[in-house]
C-alpha cells in the first residue's frame, strides 16, 4: 500500500457516521443487459426503457 492517507481499520470510527452520504441502487436490465443506477425509485432502464427488477436477483 502506498504511503499517505491510511484506511480506517474495520470496526473503527467511520468518517461519515454509520453509512454513506447517499445510497446508490444498481440494477441490471434483463432485456439489454446494461447496468443502471436507479434514481428516485424509477426502475426503468435508461438504455432500452424496459422495466428493471425492483428486488435484487
Amino acid at each position: 500500500m502506498a504511503r499517505g492517507r491510511r484506511r480506517p481499520r474495520p470496526g473503527g470510527p467511520r468518517p461519515h457516521g454509520d453509512g454513506l452520504t447517499h445510497e446508490v441502487v444498481f440494477r441490471r436490465c434483463g432485456t439489454c443487459g446494461q447496468l443502471n443506477v436507479v434514481r428516485e425509485d424509477d426502475f426503468v432502464c435508461v438504455f432500452c426503457e424496459a422495466d428493471l427488477p425492483v428486488r435484487e436477483a
